[in-house]
């Protein structure tokens, strides 16, 4: 399953009403994961910046950390990127961690990132 397709299944089984998924998703219904790098990047960026103005931190966290992807790839942001975000690579990481541990992990929380303070802070 692809990044774009992984999002929409978690954004399908959160406890979201579908009007609220319908408005996070808004304009990118029919986007696939065969555009380039730098529009995967931009769809996120822009889905991440209304999930923080639509949601609360609990259920937002819940989504990012269902669905892991490699969305930067080689490339720069071109600005910080929201802590949503990072919830993304905390699933990511959690994911493998869980595998090798055998144990089911919880995010608690991001306190830091070096992609939402451009590099100040890890």
């Amino acid at each position: 399953m692809t990044a774009i397709q992984r999002f929409r299944t978690a954004l399908q089984e959160s406890q979201l009403d579908m009007n609220a998924q319908a408005r996070i998703l808004q304009g990118h219904e029919k986007l696939t994961d065969h555009v380039s790098k730098e529009r995967h990047a931009a769809f996120f960026v822009e889905i991440i910046e209304r999930m923080d103005a639509e949601l609360d931190l609990e259920t937002r966290r819940d989504i990012r950390d269902a669905c892991p992807c490699p969305v930067f790839q080689g490339q720069e942001p071109k600005g910080p990127v929201f802590l949503t975000y990072c919830y993304c690579c905390a699933g990511h990481f959690r994911f493998h961690y869980q595998i090798a541990l055998d144990w089911k992990l919880v995010t608690r929380a991001v306190v830091s990132s070096a992609l939402a303070s451009l590099g100040a802070e890890p």
